[in-house]
């Protein structure tokens, strides 16, 4: 079979089975969001051009990420290099630093392999050693092969971040439920082998040239979405978190006004428009200054508001009067 027919015959597989409601409602979103994502991207290549402690720097990263949370890898990282021993250190000496993330032990000891693996005469040399090596996918074989701590799913995290994404996936939560939603795969596997992710990636790449974005431009399109409450739209982003967009954007406290309901804002509305009565009556004898609303207009707007809930509220007695006054504060 020629390479022109199969790719017809993927996508006309695509064409049957994809949701095209979530497969719109990706290029909505990315259409939104393309100059952040082009953004992100450039920085990735730009990552590339680094030195080659910054491109080492960018690896051991990616062996600090596995169960725990980016940020507190890329912080264990800059107090590593801060303190002289992302370069230079023993495992026991960074292993103090590690306790932000999760295998503490275990990474400290793959950072150092890392070290010697990228090392060459001396001195660290990982854009060296990783350019002599072939196209991206035979990067990615020699990562799996020769560096610790990294299996599929952080060797394509380490080349996505030094610019060579563009044909392999990071296949997280995120990705999976995307594909899931979209058909692309059938369901979410519970363990993934080998075998099983290069099947996922293959879709995944399928799909990627069916829709015209890339594999890395892809994975940051937050497919996922729901109403966390009235007016206020969740969106999941590849790292998990959230961003709850409230009333599309539009002015909040007109167009969402739950938290100001009616209940309470009569009240507000009766004092501003009793207050701009007292102005309109008053001006001529009021000094240029701020100006408190008076006890009077306060009383009247509480008083009004009770009757309207038919409540009333009985009168002090001539003796309750005096005993509440003979207080000194």
């Amino acid at each position: 079979m020629s390479e022109k027919i199969k790719k017809k015959n993927d996508k006309n597989k695509i064409n049957e089975r994809i949701d095209w409601e979530k497969h719109d409602e990706i290029l909505e979103i990315y259409k939104k969001i393309k100059t952040g994502i082009e953004k992100a991207i450039k920085g990735y290549k730009k990552a590339w051009k680094g030195t080659e402690k910054e491109v080492f720097a960018e690896m051991a990263f990616c062996i600090l990420t596995p169960q725990s949370k980016a940020k507190n890898a890329w912080l264990a990282i800059t107090n590593l290099v801060e303190n002289g021993l992302l370069y230079n250190g023993k495992a026991e000496e960074m292993v103090e630093f590690l306790n932000i993330v999760r295998f503490k032990n275990n990474k400290s000891r793959y950072l150092v392999e890392l070290r010697k693996l990228m090392t060459r005469n001396g001195e660290l040399q990982p854009k060296k050693i990783l350019s002599e090596i072939g196209d991206t996918f035979e990067k990615r074989k020699w990562i799996l092969k020769n560096v610790k701590g990294m299996g599929l799913k952080e060797a394509n995290h380490v080349l996505r971040n030094l610019g060579f994404g563009e044909n392999i996936a990071i296949l997280d939560r995120h990705i999976l439920r995307n594909l899931k939603a979209l058909n692309v795969i059938e369901e979410i596997p519970k363990s993934i082998t080998e075998k099983k992710y290069y099947e996922i990636e293959e879709k995944m790449r399928n799909y990627s040239k069916f829709c015209k974005i890339d594999m890395d431009e892809l994975e940051k399109v937050a497919l996922e979405k729901k109403e966390t409450r009235n007016n206020i739209m969740g969106y999941r982003l590849p790292n998990d978190n959230w961003i709850n967009v409230i009333a599309e954007g539009r002015l909040v406290n007109i167009a969402a006004a739950d938290g100001h309901p009616a209940e309470i804002m009569d009240m507000s509305f009766a004092v501003q428009a009793m207050s701009a009565l007292y102005v309109k009556e008053n001006h001529m004898k009021l000094n240029r200054e701020v100006i408190d609303v008076s006890k009077e207009i306060d009383d009247d707007v509480a008083r009004l508001k009770l009757e309207a809930w038919d409540i009333e509220i009985d009168k002090l007695t001539e003796e309750q009067e005096a005993y509440l006054n003979s207080w000194d504060v």
